[in-house]
């Protein structure tokens, strides 16, 4: 939360990373973008809880992350429908998916059971690198946003399946398969049932929001 006043310059540096033409930099950009919305919320809240003019303290977090929302779901939706590799879209799919967990979190009980958590520890509080739960969800995405992010779901399966459908009709042009086409072969459907798992889990992440 430490890191929220740095957040516009952060955005442009994980946009510039996400639009670079080597996919180890565009991966790691990608990775990045949960971490934004984890900081917006996690700072929100904690000015929500130190500021007694702000009444409505998780209406006003909501606020927050729904304003820094729109850009981080943009980004990570480009990338998974562009990217041409099966490890960079699973890897922008597990990214949209914890940007999702991360919107709806209940930022407040995160922080105040930190706090408490601090306090019963002699304040020294603990570094955590597990994602947040939460006991109660909230509703941040609208409907526009489940629909992009479903649509963009749906968008990973056809491909998936059009890969598949060309891999075998290049096999059955050719009339001969070596051992080097069934490794192929075998790679392929092993990364795209491991691509479906993802898409599942997106999908699934939606249903609980």
């Amino acid at each position: 939360e430490h890191m929220y006043v740095h957040l516009p310059a952060l955005h442009e540096h994980v946009k510039h990373m996400i639009d670079s033409p080597h996919e180890d930099i565009r991966s790691y950009g990608l990775v990045m973008v949960p971490e934004l919305i984890r900081c917006t919320g996690k700072a929100a809240a904690w000015e929500a809880l130190n500021n007694s003019n702000i009444t409505n303290k998780k209406d006003s977090v909501v606020e927050r992350v729904r304003g820094a929302l729109p850009h981080c779901l943009e980004a990570l939706i480009k990338a998974v429908e562009t990217e041409s590799t099966l490890e960079l879209i699973m890897t922008g799919l597990q990214a949209l998916r914890q940007t999702v967990i991360y919107a709806c979190t209940n930022w407040i009980e995160i922080v105040v059971n930190e706090a408490n958590n601090a306090v019963s520890a002699g304040n020294k509080m603990k570094f955590e690198t597990t994602p947040p739960t939460s006991s109660n969800r909230l509703k941040v995405l609208s409907h526009q946003q489940m629909c992009d992010i479903t649509l963009c779901s749906r968008t990973v399966l056809r491909d998936s399946f059009q890969r598949r459908a060309v891999l075998r009709a290049e096999g059955q042009v050719s009339g001969v398969r070596d051992d080097d086409d069934v490794d192929d072969e075998r790679n392929f459907m092993e990364e795209s049932l491991e691509l479906h798992n993802n898409v599942a889990e997106m999908v699934g992440t939606l249903f609980k929001m």
